[in-house]
């Protein structure tokens, strides 16, 4: 929009163009305000997880097999521990 388009509008239209504006300013901020909460939140996770020594890990053995060469077929294992919630799999039947 030019200097030009915006004079031409009325004082209402100009005031609703100004307001929307703002209110798009305002929300973009309110997401980079939680998203920094979000990331900072992720982190103290991450730190208590790291920490967690997974007494009660929950084993889950998988395997991709029958392929056309046995050299394709692939084993692992995902961890779920129920205290810190952490999930993850390792290559292999662990």
């Amino acid at each position: 929009m030019t200097t030009d388009d915006f004079m031409n509008m009325t004082e209402g239209e100009q005031e609703l163009f100004l307001a929307t504006i703002r209110a798009r300013r305002e929300i973009r901020e309110d997401v980079k305000n939680v998203q920094s909460r979000i990331a900072s939140a992720q982190m103290t996770l991450s730190h208590i997880q790291e920490k967690c020594p997974h007494p009660g890990v929950k084993k889950t053995h998988c395997s991709d097999t029958g392929n056309y060469s046995a050299s394709d077929n692939r084993y692992w294992t995902v961890f779920e521990c129920p205290d810190c919630e952490k999930i993850w799999s390792e290559e292999g039947s662990v």
